[in-house]
C-alpha cells in the first residue's frame, strides 16, 4: 500500500491536483499537493463513511497518541471518513514515505 500512496503523491504534486485511489482493503488513500509537502490520507469514501466509528477513533487516538498522534481524523461533508498526515517536503531527496514519517499500519488499525 505504501507503493500506491508512494504513487498517488507523484502524481498529486506533478498534477498539483488532488489524487486519489481505492487501495485493495476497501479503504481510499489519497494525496493532496501543499505548496511545502503533500497531505496524505486514507479512508473511506462518502459511500462507506458510516463504518467508522469516529467516537471510537478519537478515543483510541488519544489514549495513544505516541502511536496514533500524527494522523489527524477528517470528516468531510460528502460522508467520507479519513485520518490524514502531512509530510514535509522541504528536502526533495527524503523519503515521503519513509516509515519514522507515516506509518499507514497505525492508520489502518486506528480505523479498525
Amino acid at each position: 500500500m505504501q507503493k500506491q500512496l508512494s504513487n498517488l503523491i507523484l502524481t498529486a504534486r506533478s498534477e498539483r491536483a488532488v489524487a486519489s485511489q481505492l487501495a485493495a482493503n476497501g479503504m481510499t488513500l489519497l494525496a493532496y499537493p501543499l505548496d511545502d509537502g503533500v497531505l496524505v490520507g486514507i479512508g473511506y469514501d462518502g459511500k462507506s463513511g458510516h463504518v467508522v466509528d469516529a467516537e471510537l477513533v478519537l478515543r483510541r487516538r488519544g489514549q495513544q497518541m505516541a502511536r496514533y498522534g500524527s494522523w489527524l481524523p477528517s470528516m468531510f461533508v460528502d460522508g467520507s471518513y479519513f485520518l490524514v498526515s502531512r509530510l514535509d517536503a522541504s528536502d526533495p531527496a527524503q523519503n515521503a514515505l519513509d516509515s519514522a514519517t507515516l506509518d499507514l499500519a497505525a492508520a489502518q488499525e486506528l480505523l479498525a
